[in-house]
């Protein structure tokens, strides 16, 4: 995005209250501003420095930030993946739909994931090619104790079963925080998705909304809201995945 184009997306912008450009735009004041949706507006990685400098100047409103729809390039993901490392960001939502995230782009938003100074709680990476390797690396961010995402949406990014498997050990590891994982519409086969079966039955895991939906005229959607009150919990999944039974003991329901 040229810098001179900034000043025409705030009128794409949902504010809560004041969102301030210079008139030469070197200089962005944000004002209790809540959140910033920027999405295919053509922002580059040049646009994300200017973002990240306005926001590390007074970050204590902004929440949260769609950059969806945008081609960042890796050096795009980079800026904001360390702005999330900073102290003074307080963004807890970050919307990267879309926006060509690749194997690099992945790395620098799990080094964030792993900062213990970043307040991110939910990560929309939805509509990148990540394919096994990217999800690999997003996984081992997950791992990492400092890690506190609540939310994961990893929709339409060419997830095959080998990536459950990195998602399902990340979860062992780290099972106490994320509650939300999307993986709809994804290269998904019986056995990626019975390998969260035994992630349900762990009473420390918090996930309460796993999304699935694989790809073929033979699949159909499934959803899972697990009851935080069943500590042990089975998904069993018919062969052509159209049916979903989930199995509990009753001394397992208070």
């Amino acid at each position: 995005m040229p810098v001179g184009s900034i000043k025409f997306i705030i009128a794409a912008l949902e504010l809560e209250y004041v969102f301030v450009v210079s008139s030469d735009v070197t200089d962005i004041f944000i004002v209790s501003v809540c959140v910033c949706r920027l999405r295919d507006c053509k922002v580059t990685d040049e646009g994300c420095g200017y973002l990240a400098s306005a926001l590390r100047s007074n970050t204590s409103h902004l929440r949260e930030l769609d950059l969806s729809r945008n081609n960042l390039g890796e050096s795009g993901v980079k800026i904001i993946s360390d702005l999330l490392k900073d102290p003074n960001c307080s963004l807890n939502t970050l919307e990267l739909s879309g926006c060509g995230v690749t194997d690099e782009g992945c790395g620098y938003l799990a080094s964030a994931l792993r900062s213990n100074t970043s307040h991110l709680r939910e990560l929309d990476l939805s509509s990148n090619n990540l394919g096994e390797s990217g999800v690999k690396i997003i996984s081992g961010g997950l791992k990492d104790p400092n890690c506190t995402l609540n939310t994961l949406k990893l929709c339409l990014c060419k997830v095959p079963d080998e990536g459950c498997g990195y998602l399902a050990s990340a979860l062992r590891s780290n099972p106490s925080h994320l509650r939300e994982l999307d993986l709809g519409w994804n290269h998904l086969g019986e056995s990626g998705l019975e390998m969260f079966s035994d992630i349900l039955k762990d009473p420390n895991c918090a996930l309460n909304k796993l999304e699935c939906a694989a790809v073929g005229s033979n699949k159909t959607q499934v959803y899972i809201n697990l009851d935080p009150k069943i500590a042990d919990t089975c998904l069993i999944l018919s062969e052509e995945n159209r049916n979903m039974t989930l199995m509990f003991e009753e001394s397992a329901v208070s």
